[in-house]
């Protein structure tokens, strides 16, 4: 048998093995918990990203107080924020407010207009005053509230009723939520609901009460203990828009944006204090030749000795003997600084969801399809606020207020159930076009084909299509009376199709009648009435027009 003798490896092959193994043994490791998604991997690129899985309440007892804090800071002190908030209120609920229509039926279908007006009336009496301090109307009031959801991320309200300061014997009363104690929890037992950060909740989760301070903490007058105070949730209005399930309080809604927003005011007001630094024209005394140097002078304004010469403008002074003078120039603002602005302002409008343009108030390079684009996403977000703010404040606000209106005899009303004088609508604030020109006549094509509605239109620039009708006869009863000629004054070209041109309505309507099969029959009375209207409608105008334009024609030849 043959013994072959393996050689002892050498120091560089045991190293070699010694590195290998400990990279196999490393692979093993990372095969085991490398994870699927990208998001969730552990490297020392991602060591720095703290984050745990907490539920929603822990989330905001942690940091409620200091987000809260800062954000009423940037609120008061930041140019940008301070524009976010006016724009959040200007948007959403306008110089005028929602405006309320009633829309009260009879038994046959048609609106109940005594009564509709009669509700629209009292509303807007109500609307006056509102709150139970007498500072605030329903428009001033709900501007104050989306500037405060904006910058605490909600808003309280309690409803006061039969507040007999108000003749409507209903009022509204704003409370500060640092009042809603979040420090306030209490476990379920013993048939007590639990309390989630100062809110009494059932076992769904819905609001049964609020428990707030009688006075705020750092009140300028506390001259006994606070106690809290038990409010039913039917009192309350609440309003916050959650992050996540079961989340019980808001969070401010400029959280995303305070790092940028805050580091930005810093690096502006550095580069402003370096131009003003530059713009002085600062230098330094250098000592030139120790021999022919003489000490400055030690006395009480100059105690420790240090030579300065103060410089006034068209003056020149006299260096002392063994000086020269060196200038110190630095060159603020830096050519990056406009570049680094608009970068930074483009991160703040993406966090608070507005368009760069209009919350910075820069226009340059912008075109006609470029801030159209931008202000029809933006007014998306703005519409959709308007339908949350109407739908969970404004009609629950109106159900309440109208049965306190008529107990207390300001609204008198037929004995109708009380759901009949619920069917109301309210008409936020629109918007004007970009481009009056090009979209008056887009809404115009879209009516006279059939893919749009005067009302809908109407609607999107916060108009009531009806009140404007019923201007339009008034004012037409008005042009017949002084027999005034006002045909082709302001008519665009769309316009003036509509009037010489039969609509899709009326040609559809004459052929049916032709045929004899208007609506399925040639009897069918109802067909022959709307034909016979649109026929007299046409008729009526026609004649209207012949009649100015013979008085045009007769004004013109006189004038000859």
């Amino acid at each position: 048998m043959i013994v072959r003798t393996v050689p002892k490896p050498n120091l560089v092959q045991r190293a070699m093995f010694a590195v290998s193994k400990g990279i196999a043994r490393a692979a093993a490791r990372l095969g085991g918990t490398r994870s699927v998604f990208k998001g969730a991997e552990m490297s020392r690129l991602w060591s720095d990203w703290v984050a745990s899985p907490i539920s929603a309440d822990q989330e905001i007892y942690n940091d409620f107080l200091r987000l809260r804090s800062r954000a009423r800071e940037m609120r008061r002190n930041h140019p940008i924020i301070r524009k976010y908030l006016k724009l959040l209120a200007n948007n959403v609920v306008g110089p005028n407010g929602f405006k309320l229509r009633a829309r009260v039926k009879n038994n046959d279908g048609q609106l109940a207009k005594p009564i509709n007006k009669k509700i629209e009336a009292a509303w807007f009496e109500f609307c006056k005053d509102v709150s139970v301090d007498g500072k605030h109307t329903m428009t001033s009031l709900c501007q104050f509230l989306m500037k405060a959801l904006g910058t605490d991320g909600e808003f309280l309200v309690r409803k006061i009723r039969n507040f007999k300061a108000n003749k409507f014997r209903w009022a509204l009363q704003t409370i500060d939520p640092d009042l809603l104690d979040h420090l306030f929890m209490r476990a379920p037992q013993g048939g007590e609901n639990e309390i989630r950060l100062g809110i009494e909740i059932d076992l769904y989760g819905r609001p049964v009460a609020y428990w707030f301070w009688d006075r705020h903490p750092t009140d300028l007058i506390n001259i006994s203990a606070r106690k809290r105070i038990r409010v039913p949730a039917d009192e309350i209005t609440h309003f916050f828009d959650p992050d996540r399930v079961n989340q019980s309080r808001g969070v401010t809604w400029l959280n995303s944006v305070m790092m940028p927003a805050k580091m930005l005011d810093g690096y502006v007001e550095a580069e402003v204090v370096a131009a003003r630094i530059g713009a002085s024209k600062m230098g330094f005394l250098q000592q030139q030749n120790a021999a022919d140097a003489e000490p400055p002078l030690t006395d009480q304004e100059n105690p420790k000795g240090k030579l300065e010469i103060e410089a006034s403008p068209g003056s020149f002074e006299e260096l002392p003997p063994g000086y020269e003078f060196k200038e110190w120039n630095p060159e603020h603002p830096a050519g990056t600084f406009p570049n680094f602005l608009k970068a930074m302002g483009r991160w703040i409008a993406a966090g608070l969801g507005v368009g760069y343009n209009t919350l910075n108030d820069d226009l340059e390079g912008v075109n006609y399809s470029s801030i159209r684009t931008a202000m029809l996403v933006e007014r998306d977000e703005w519409r959709s606020m308007q339908g949350r703010f109407i739908t969970m404040v404004m009609m629950p606000w109106y159900c309440e207020w109208i049965q306190f209106a008529q107990l207390s005899g300001q609204l008198v009303l037929d004995n109708r159930p009380d759901e009949a004088f619920e069917k109301v609508s309210f008409v936020p604030r629109g918007w004007q076009w970009v481009d009056p020109l090009k979209d008056v006549n887009a809404s115009v094509a879209e009516i006279d084909n059939g893919l749009n509605s005067r009302q809908r239109i109407c609607a999107e620039q916060g108009d009531d299509f009806e009140e404007i009708a019923e201007e339009l006869a008034e004012e037409q009863e008005i042009i017949d009376e002084l027999g005034l000629i006002l045909t082709g004054l302001g008519v665009a070209a769309g316009a003036q199709a509509a009037d010489t041109d039969a609509t899709a309505e009326e040609k559809d309507a004459q052929n049916d009648a032709a045929s004899g099969t208007s609506g399925g029959s040639g009897s069918d009375a109802k067909g022959r009435n709307r034909v016979v209207k649109i026929l007299e409608a046409r008729r009526a105008r026609s004649l209207r027009n012949a009649e100015r334009l013979l008085q045009a024609s007769k004004i013109y030849a006189n004038e000859r």
